[in-house]
């Protein structure tokens, strides 16, 4: 019986973990998309998390036999006060 309860108590934090991850992506407002692939497309938000205003940029796949794209864990978030520093870093790939 206690295995059980383990089991059930891993899959409700485990639902909870993808709860708030859920929230976390509707509370986010997308600026900007790019297809990089046929199935695969980078898309950049902003939104707030916790009373901080944050950034995401992530890589987002198409649903099989569908036209809907879904978050992967394949990305970056950061707080929106480093957004001039990240400008300056990714602006850094021109000169090469």
């Amino acid at each position: 019986m206690k295995e059980i309860l383990c089991e059930t108590q891993f899959r409700d934090t485990v639902n909870n973990k993808q709860n708030k991850v859920e929230e976390r992506r509707r509370n986010m407002k997308q600026i900007a998309q790019l297809d990089v692939t046929d199935n695969k497309r980078l898309v950049l938000s902003i939104g707030e998390f916790r009373g901080v205003e944050r950034v995401d940029l992530r890589q987002y796949v198409k649903v099989k036999n569908g036209e809907e794209y879904i978050p992967t864990p394949k990305g970056i978030n950061f707080s929106a006060e480093w957004i001039d520093d990240f400008v300056k870093m990714v602006e850094k790939l021109k000169e090469i």
